[in-house]
């Protein structure tokens, strides 16, 4: 099976908590991902201020920063120029 570029695993991570805040399992499930390389991207997306952790009722939730929401839309915008999406 072809692996996904690091980039288009982020951009739907991305798109996924903008959509609705998930914990950790359900992004991984969502993304199709296997845990240890969803949690990397987190950090990654984390350190670059896209996205933010919230705590709701002992569980951590994460979503998207005005930050993260602004790259998003720039990058949906040049895939749809480029006739990808």
């Amino acid at each position: 099976m072809k692996r996904r570029p690091n980039v288009l695993i982020m951009m739907e991570l991305l798109e996924l908590v903008i959509r609705e805040p998930r914990g950790p399992t359900r992004l991984a499930q969502a993304a199709n991902l296997n845990y240890q390389r969803c949690d990397e991207s987190i950090r990654i997306l984390s350190e670059r201020g896209l996205i933010a952790s919230d705590v709701r009722e002992g569980r951590e939730l994460y979503a998207a920063t005005p930050k993260g929401v602004s790259l998003f839309m720039r990058w949906a915008e040049i895939f749809e120029e480029l006739h990808l999406s």
